[in-house]
């Protein structure tokens, strides 16, 4: 089991921030939310700002989307993105 990372950074603290000022979180429970979805966040990157990333953690947490669950479905997504890439390629030759 790997063990899971628990110092949140400057980002990731303001996904907390949002989830509890915007969706009446506890902090507690808003930093258990944050560190259960860190490798969706890692895997999304940090394009968006907090507030957008604590607005679709809170709709996975209510739509019962698991992080598992939604890595799966990014990881999906990009195969089927690189096989269309790969088709494209294949066409163009």
């Amino acid at each position: 089991m790997t063990a899971r990372r628990t110092r949140l950074d400057r980002y990731e603290r303001g996904i907390v921030t949002h989830l509890s000022k915007r969706y009446g979180y506890t902090l507690s429970d808003a930093r258990e939310l944050v560190i259960a979805y860190l490798p969706v966040i890692e895997k999304l990157g940090r394009y968006d700002n907090s507030g957008d990333h604590a607005d679709r953690l809170h709709q996975a947490r209510r739509n019962g989307l698991t992080p598992e669950l939604w890595l799966h479905r990014i990881n999906m997504i990009d195969a089927g993105a690189s096989r269309d890439a790969s088709l494209r390629k294949a066409q163009l030759n």
